[in-house]
């Protein structure tokens, strides 16, 4: 258990959607990264998993009508948001990975929702 949400690594390469419905299923949503320390609670699950490094889908995205991002448990995405260097802004797409390795220490980026990745799931603990 970690702070505010229960981990889970899915190593399964799915779209964002296909994660959102597997995490789902189990009872959770895509993880939300409300702070540095998530970030880092979501490495330590993905490194016990054997995968120190890499993409993975969290639950962050927004649409094309609404540009501002929020979490798959549907609370906004705080001021936290430590997005990759230089990504902040474009908005080209409308999901959100984190990435680990080579100097980035959980940051979150966009990228195109169809794009096959593992996922990390989370579900709040009340």
């Amino acid at each position: 258990m970690h702070s505010q949400q229960c981990l889970l690594f899915v190593p399964r390469y799915m779209t964002w959607a296909e994660a959102q419905r597997n995490c789902q299923s189990r009872g959770g949503q895509l993880a939300s990264v409300y702070s540095a320390s998530q970030a880092y609670e979501i490495q330590k699950e993905v490194q016990h998993a054997g995968r120190g490094y890499g993409q993975f889908w969290v639950g962050g995205h927004n649409t094309p009508a609404n540009l501002s991002w929020s979490w798959s448990d549907y609370m906004g995405v705080s001021a936290f948001a430590e997005f990759c260097r230089g990504q902040e802004a474009k908005h080209k797409h409308h999901c959100l990975q984190i990435t680990f390795g080579e100097g980035k220490a959980g940051c979150l980026d966009d990228m195109k929702c169809e794009t096959k990745l593992p996922s990390i799931c989370g579900s709040l603990i009340m």
